[in-house]
Formats: C-alpha cells, sequence, structure tokens
C-alpha cells in the first residue's frame, strides 16, 4: 500500500507466488494472514484484478471470502492515510514508523531510510563521484522536509522521489 498500488513489479510478484503454487496454494492461510497482518484491504484490492486482468487462476470462493471479510478500523484508518494521493515524503515515513511496533525495529527502519546506502544514493540521485556523495544526504532530508512543510499538491506518482525524506 505504500506506493498506492504502483509498481509492476509487485503484481508480477504476486502473480508469480500463486501462479507457482498452484492448487498447493492455501488460501485459508493467507486470508488468515492478510486478516492478521492488516492486508486485508491490499488483498481485496489485489486479488480480483490479479483474476481479472492479469488471469490468473483464484478460485472464485476465495474472491468471494475475501470479498466478504471485513477489515479492522485500524486497517481502514492506516490504508487511508497511505493511498493518499501527493502525499510527501516525510509524512509517508512517519506513517510508516507508526506501522512498526518495536522501537528496534522503527529504529532500524528510520536509520535505512535517513542513511540510505552508497549504492541506493548514486542510483537514485545520479552522483557523479564518491567525494560529493555526503552532500546528497543533507539534500534528500531538505527536500523531503520542505515538501512536507510547504505541503504536497503533485500527485503520488509524479514525485521526483517517493522515498525522499
Amino acid at each position: 500500500m505504500h506506493h498506492a498500488r504502483r509498481g509492476l513489479l509487485w503484481w508480477n510478484d504476486i502473480a508469480e507466488v500463486i501462479h507457482e503454487s498452484g492448487e498447493s496454494l492455501d488460501w485459508d492461510q493467507v486470508l488468515n494472514k492478510a486478516e492478521a497482518y492488516k492486508l486485508l484491504i491490499a488483498t481485496q484490492l489485489v486479488l480480483p484484478v490479479l483474476a481479472e486482468d492479469w488471469q490468473i487462476a483464484i478460485p472464485e470462493d476465495v474472491l468471494m471470502k475475501v470479498s466478504q471479510m471485513t477489515p479492522t478500523p485500524e486497517e481502514q484508518d492506516m490504508v487511508g492515510r497511505l493511498m493518499v494521493e501527493g502525499r510527501p515524503a516525510a509524512q509517508r515515513l512517519l506513517d510508516d514508523l507508526t506501522g512498526i511496533g518495536d522501537w528496534r525495529k522503527r529504529a532500524s527502519f528510520l536509520r535505512v531510510n535517513l542513511l540510505p546506502s552508497a549504492a541506493y544514493m548514486d542510483e537514485r540521485y545520479g552522483i557523479p563521484n564518491d567525494a560529493v556523495r555526503p552532500l546528497y544526504y543533507p539534500y534528500r532530508w531538505f527536500k523531503g522536509l520542505a515538501e512536507l512543510f510547504r505541503g504536497s499538491d503533485s500527485s503520488y506518482a509524479s514525485t521526483d522521489d517517493a522515498s525522499d525524506i
């Protein structure tokens, strides 16, 4: 849900798992885990599209069952925040942090997002050489914070860097 159901790779990964699992896939377990992990809405949005548009074999009774399941108010609130178009990167980071229960996992998530790997930074920003890379970290932070404070009126899909913080 972080990327508002955008990204062909995610769709392909899910389709491939379902296709390769075939009849051995335990759909009851999938739906139980989706509910337990507060991914019921995502499952309700994704499975019908995979069945219809991707022609992935998903049993009709599974599609019916998932459509009748009710997400918790907590999940509904979370998805409502995550699906907002044009949500600033800093707001996405804060929303993601609230979904992580353990403080150690939060700290690790924060570190990875504030200080991503050199390889990620080089690829993301087209950094010309190692010497200037340290300057791009404050640039990343400033850009994300500036977007938060001015409010974002561009669509989420068209932001320059959906992960800038």
